[in-house]
């Protein structure tokens, strides 16, 4: 790798100091400095695609929200190069955390950072900006907050969704499908998020390794989640990574929501209507005690929809009036992870009375 251009004590910009070489990207480096009047600072020295970088950073100079690193201002040196000056944010990124952590760094830690960015991009959103470029090396914890930083792709929303230059701007593994077609607007942040949040359970990547024509293969397939991952969980991070936008979360927002719920609305098919259909069928027999009518259709509902959680339920009740505590169980179980709010209290109170486990059958 090559070496940094500036040193421990250079002054490249008048007024700081540069203390240690803090990383670098595609577009410049940044260094950890310090003010003639003792203020830490990021200094980023811009060494490539200068236009678009000062273009992003004008669009965010005066932005202010506790989930965002701050830009302070942009100066030009003796010889005409532009320094972004921004706030120092002295705790690690979460490329780093997610490094000490290779598998991942479990479902409560990840559901937090995934709230806390969402409010950063929300803002963002909100002022009518892109970022474009989220990914884990852009994000940063520090005293309880996290922030989003690197702001040199930015771009302002626009109604056509397209942009007018010709670079592909963003880092690969985390660019949504329709990039590749010129169009950035807020979806592309939405699907950088769930990658993100993929990475952070999982603790890998799947795009890693892959030339561009496979990640897109890959992208589009969206065979890559993980099966052993909680299935509100999966279906959370396959709504996020959806190929085509409309069908994403529409807004951080939703897309917080959903994990904080741990429930997705389904998307209606023509299929799952059906199934629906046929397991509130099946409940009308079951109140009417026609268990085994009501069982035969619930397994004609779960043959059409597995995740049907009307027909799950109702198998569940129909086991339960048939004995079968086991197979009530595994019904109920699937219910609550398909969404978890799904009120069963009273069977599962059932259930446990009869496995004698009684502080269980209490709460």
């Amino acid at each position: 790798m090559d070496a940094y251009q500036y040193k421990y004590g250079d002054r490249p910009l008048e007024g700081y100091t540069i203390q240690r070489a803090a990383g670098r990207g595609g577009f410049g480096e940044v260094y950890y400095a310090v003010s003639d009047s003792g203020r830490q600072v990021a200094l980023k020295v811009i060494q490539s695609h200068e236009q678009i970088e000062l273009r992003g950073i004008s669009q965010c100079m005066n932005l202010k929200s506790p989930h965002l690193v701050t830009v302070f201002d942009v100066k030009y040196n003796d010889h005409g190069r532009p320094f972004v000056i921004m706030e120092y944010v002295s705790g690690p990124a979460l490329s780093d955390l997610l490094k000490e952590s290779p598998g991942g760094l479990g479902t409560q830690k990840a559901a937090f950072f995934l709230r806390e960015i969402a409010k950063g991009l929300s803002y963002l959103h909100e002022c009518g900006i892109v970022h474009r470029d989220l990914k884990p090396s852009n994000i940063f914890y520090e005293n309880g907050y996290v922030k989003i930083g690197d702001y040199g792709l930015t771009k302002a929303i626009s109604a056509s969704h397209h942009v007018s230059h010709t670079i592909t701007v963003g880092t690969v593994h985390y660019m949504a499908p329709e990039i590749g077609a010129g169009r950035y607007d807020r979806s592309v942040d939405i699907y950088a998020l769930g990658v993100t949040l993929l990475e952070m359970v999982s603790g890998e990547n799947p795009f890693f390794g892959l030339i561009a024509d496979d990640q897109m293969n890959l992208k589009v397939r969206l065979n890559f989640v993980s099966a052993d991952l909680p299935q509100w969980l999966q279906e959370v991070l396959l709504k996020a990574l959806q190929p085509k936008p409309e069908l994403r979360f529409q807004t951080m927002k939703e897309f917080g929501e959903a994990l904080g719920s741990k429930h997705v609305a389904y998307v209606f098919s023509q299929r799952r209507i059906q199934a629906h259909k046929t397991a509130v069928k099946a409940e009308w027999y079951l109140k009417r005690g026609k268990c085994l009518k009501a069982r035969k259709l619930t397994g004609q509902a779960l043959h059409q929809e597995p995740h049907c959680l009307k027909a799950l339920v109702v198998a569940g009740k129909c086991e339960l009036m048939l004995g079968r505590i086991k197979s009530a169980e595994d019904f109920f179980e699937k219910a609550v992870k398909t969404n978890p709010r799904v009120s069963i209290q009273k069977e599962l109170g059932w259930i446990y009375l009869e496995k004698t486990r009684y502080p269980e059958a209490i709460t």
